[in-house]
């Protein structure tokens, strides 16, 4: 009888283990999708926040380069 109790635990475990190997394997394999994913999300957002495309957006859009530009600049207080 406990050879038998024995013997139903290990290939209980067994299943187990074959169970969380299969998991395992299917995690990884979502990792990779996802770190795939923000290498292409990052190029992406490379891309579309480039100066040159964000100034074609503007133009198709009607805005112009202002033909005056003025830079202010503030005097830093004294902080003690």
């Amino acid at each position: 009888m406990v050879v038998t109790a024995i013997v139903a635990a290990a290939g209980s475990l067994s299943a187990m283990i074959v169970q969380a190997s299969f998991r395992v394997e299917a995690l990884e394999a979502g990792i990779v999708e996802l770190v795939d994913r923000g290498e292409v999300l990052t190029i992406e957002i490379a891309e579309l926040s480039s100066p040159s495309r964000v100034a074609r957006w503007a133009e198709d859009r009607g805005m112009v380069m202002p033909d005056d530009v003025v830079t202010l600049t503030i005097p830093r207080g004294d902080a003690g």
